[in-house]
């Protein structure tokens, strides 16, 4: 069985190392477990080997920490992953649920630093690669791996978990994004099936007063999801597209690409499921603006303005 382990940052880059010396011995059978930092050969392309493991991959487990869930890696990863369907374990370093903001958000997680939840984890990992584990071996081999993988995460000086004073802004923004997930509960948030040709309209007979801060949010979130998409279209070549513009609202996702004649169809609609995974539970609306050139690069990047609105 193959395991892709997405981190991002030096302390949480010990930890996906620990893992992955760790998960060989304790699913007692042979498993091929990929970390960047370990996996890649010297001299080899790191980006095509990274899709090419993520594209083979059956199962994911993501290390999340305060300071690397906003990483536009983890997310692309991460976003692959789900998008696969294959099962994908988020584990929080030194979070609490309620502090998750990433597109991963809604995938059930594990806390690191409770020692049961830990093993309850590592215990489906490894019943997924070897079904005929019994309790007793599992709970045997994990005495022996589970010290270097508790003590292998070490947060940089000044991450030790005492909270900084946050201004309002910051709180305000935070109450903002709670009351979100509030209106979201009860929604399939990673699910990949629903209908996306078909879009519900706004209600306009309850229109909403947008405060300052909201705006400010609105625009925040757009932004960061712009950036994301942006380094998933520069990081596939074989989709043959590059971005125009990506917004996102409540309502929905509209994201514009310029697609060239030598674009991968197989490609591109992989790239445009993982853009709806980062967007989930936003719906998202492609508009894709096809061109003659043989490749992207043939073309100077227009700019969004010159692309009327669909």
């Amino acid at each position: 069985m193959k395991i892709f382990i997405s981190w991002s940052g030096e302390p949480e880059r010990a930890v996906a190392e620990a893992l992955k010396a760790a998960l060989p011995t304790l699913c007692a059978v042979e498993v091929d477990v990929f970390v960047s930092s370990k996996s890649i050969a010297k001299g080899a392309d790191g980006i095509e080997v990274i899709n090419a493991e993520l594209r083979s991959a059956a199962y994911g487990v993501v290390l999340i920490s305060k300071s690397n869930q906003e990483a536009p890696w983890l997310n692309y990863e991460g976003g692959w992953l789900a998008s696969l369907g294959c099962p994908v374990s988020t584990v929080l370093l030194d979070l609490r649920i309620s502090d998750i903001t990433t597109p991963l958000a809604p995938r059930q997680a594990t806390n690191f630093e409770d020692e049961n939840d830990m093993a309850d984890l590592l215990k489906q990992v490894a019943t997924a690669a070897n079904k005929n584990l019994p309790d007793q071996a599992f709970e045997a081999l994990l005495a022996v791996v589970w010290p270097s993988i508790r003590d292998s995460w070490k947060p940089l000086e000044g991450d030790d978990g005492n909270e900084p004073i946050r201004s309002d802004s910051d709180m305000l923004s935070e109450l903002v994004e709670r009351v979100r997930r509030i209106e979201q509960t009860g929604e399939a948030a990673f699910s990949l099936n629903r209908k996306r040709s078909e879009f519900s309209q706004p209600d306009v007979s309850e229109p909403r007063i947008k405060t300052s801060s909201r705006v400010l949010y609105e625009k925040l979130r757009s932004d960061r999801f712009a950036r994301l998409v942006k380094e998933m279209v520069d990081s596939d070549p074989q989709a043959g597209a590059a971005l125009v513009s990506a917004r996102i609202s409540d309502d929905l996702a509209r994201v514009v690409l310029l697609v060239g004649r030598s674009a991968s169809k197989e490609s591109l609609t992989a790239l445009q499921r993982r853009i709806e995974v980062v967007a989930t539970p936003t719906a998202t609306h492609f508009e894709l603006i096809t061109t003659d050139a043989a490749s992207i690069d043939d073309l100077e990047e227009p700019d969004e303005t010159d692309i009327e609105p669909g």
